[in-house]
């Protein structure tokens, strides 16, 4: 049930490639119960490097590159899973801290780092599902609230990342040039 794309064709007598990242829904195709998906329609002019995008809810956004004057005709990526990461943030006296956004930053080795966001609820709780195999920084904000970020931990497949969590206090203006 995941759904990928071709990013770029590239004609060899044009000038310019064609970006397919703005045609998703009319050129993704969606993987089989096995996992496997076919891209059928792929011309064969197309001899560059093609990279392929999966989009998923539940799985790490991970390009694939297929070469097609070396392949096979086939690519295989391993997706791995997003884990979630979860905290709270809470004003001063304790109490929950709603409508806090949250935003997570992670880099490893991957070519690809992650970006992810959310806000808190009413209870000052959060969660957002997050990149394995990466070390991260995550800030909370809201109006005029500021936190100190959290950095400094990893995120590990299958290991859901709890007690991320802010005391909110009022942000500092800076002013300088």
């Amino acid at each position: 049930g995941v759904d990928a794309y071709p990013w770029y064709l590239q004609r060899p007598d044009q000038p310019v490639d064609l970006n397919l990242s703005y045609l998703v829904s009319q050129f993704s195709a969606t993987s089989n119960s096995q996992g496997e998906l076919v891209f059928d329609w792929i011309p064969q002019w197309q001899k560059k490097s093609l990279t392929i995008w999966p989009n998923s809810d539940n799985h790490v956004r991970q390009r694939g590159s297929y070469d097609p004057q070396t392949g096979d005709g086939k690519l295989a990526i391993t997706l791995d899973r997003l884990v979630s990461l979860r905290g709270k943030a809470t004003h001063a006296d304790g109490s929950p801290a709603a409508g806090i956004s949250i935003r997570a930053q992670g880099e490893g080795y991957q070519f690809d780092d992650f970006d992810g966001a959310t806000t808190t609820d009413a209870n000052g709780q959060y969660e957002l599902k997050a990149a394995p195999n990466m070390i991260y920084l995550v800030v909370a904000n809201g109006h005029k609230l500021a936190a100190a970020p959290q950095t400094g931990f990893a995120v590990w497949p299958n290991q859901p990342v709890e007690n991320i969590d802010f005391t909110m206090r009022p942000a500092t203006r800076l002013h300088g040039r």
